[in-house]
C-alpha cells in the first residue's frame, strides 16, 4: 500500500470475487495497472498446482492486462484478500490402489455469459488420476470460450470438448504407455460433466428428489417428466400437495411435507397444518 497509494490493506474475503453493483467510476484507470501483471502471474504460478480455486478469478483479471481498471484494483485487492484468508487451503491427494484399478479422469463444467462485460463463457476443467482408494490431482483449467454460446448446453458441450482432447486424451496416452511398459491393464478414460446426472435421471439410474411448493409448478413438473417417461421419486415440502394428491399418488411419488409450518413466504399462503392428512384421505 505503501508503493500503490490508495489502495486498500488486507480484509476477510469468503470468496475470491463479489458481483457488485457498477459504478462510473470503476471504468477509470486503474492504481495497480503497472503491476497487475506481475502479481496475477505470479498467483497463478502457485494456483495452478495447489489452488486450483483461484484460476476462475485469475483468468478474469489476466484478460484485462491492457486495459486495467479501478474495477480490476477491487476485484485483484478481493483475490488477495481471499488468499491471505484462506492460507491453509491447499490440494490433495492420496493413492491407495495398485496400477490395475487406477485411470485417468477428467471433470468439465461450464458458466453461461459468465462475464458481465463480454457475456463469454468460460469452461473449467479438472483432472486427476482415479481409483476406489485414489484420488489424486492432475492439473486443471479455467478457460474464457472462443464462442459466444447461445445457451447452457451449448457451453457445456464447449467445455467439454476442450477438456477432454485438451486434458483427458493427453492423460490417456500416458497412462496406456505406461501401463503397456508396466505391463498391466490400463483402465479407461472416464469423464464427468454437467450433463452426467440428467443422463442417469432418463436411464433410471439416478432418483429425483424434487424441492417444491405450488401446485401449478408440481403438476408441470411432473407432466414434463412424464414425456420423458421418467417418474419422480419424491416431492420436498409438496405444501400445496394436498390439492393434487390424487395426481401426485397417479404419477408415483412420494411426499414429505410439513405439518407446522406455513404462511411464511407467498408460495405457501395456501398451505394448511393438514395437508398431510388430507393427501391421504385423497390417496386412499
Amino acid at each position: 500500500t505503501g508503493e500503490y497509494p490508495g489502495t486498500k490493506s488486507s480484509r476477510k474475503a469468503a470468496a475470491p470475487a463479489k458481483i457488485e453493483d457498477d459504478e462510473a467510476e470503476l471504468d477509470q484507470p486503474g492504481i495497480l495497472a503497472p503491476a497487475a501483471a506481475s502479481i496475477v502471474m505470479k498467483v497463478m504460478h502457485g494456483a495452478r498446482m495447489v489452488r486450483v480455486d483461484l484460476l476462475r478469478r485469475i483468468q478474469g483479471l489476466a484478460r484485462f492486462m491492457t486495459k486495467w481498471t479501478k474495477r480490476q484494483d477491487r476485484d485483484l485487492h478481493r483475490m488477495m484478500c481471499y488468499i491471505q484468508d484462506t492460507k491453509h487451503s491447499k490440494a490433495v491427494g492420496w493413492v491407495g490402489d495398485s496400477m490395475t484399478d487406477v485411470g485417468p479422469l477428467v471433470c468439465s463444467d461450464s458458466d453461461y455469459a459468465g462475464c458481465d462485460q463480454t457475456t463469454r463463457s468460460t469452461s473449467g476443467g479438472f483432472a486427476c488420476m482415479r481409483g476406489p482408494n485414489t484420488s489424486f490431482p492432475i492439473s486443471a483449467v479455467s478457460k474464457r470460450q472462443g464462442c459466444s454460446s447461445t445457451s447452457t448446453t451449448e457451453a457445456e458441450l464447449v467445455a467439454a470438448q476442450h477438456v477432454i482432447s485438451k486434458m483427458g486424451m493427453p492423460m490417456m496416452h500416458l497412462w496406456k504407455r505406461i501401463c503397456t511398459e508396466s505391463k498391466c491393464q490400463t483402465v479407461g478414460l472416464g469423464v464427468l460433466l454437467d450433463n452426467t446426472a440428467m443422463l442417469e435421471i432418463i436411464r433410471g439410474e439416478r432418483l429425483i428428489h424434487c424441492h417444491s411448493y405450488r401446485q401449478d409448478e408440481i403438476l408441470v413438473f411432473l407432466r414434463t417428466m412424464e414425456s420423458f417417461g421418467v417418474r419422480v421419486a419424491s416431492l420436498q415440502h409438496v405444501l400445496e400437495g394436498y390439492k393434487i394428491a390424487d395426481e401426485i399418488a397417479r404419477h408415483g411419488a412420494g411426499a414429505s411435507t410439513f405439518s407446522d409450518w406455513w404462511a411464511y413466504k407467498f408460495e405457501v399462503y395456501d398451505a394448511i397444518p393438514y395437508a398431510g392428512a388430507l393427501s391421504l384421505i385423497h390417496i386412499s
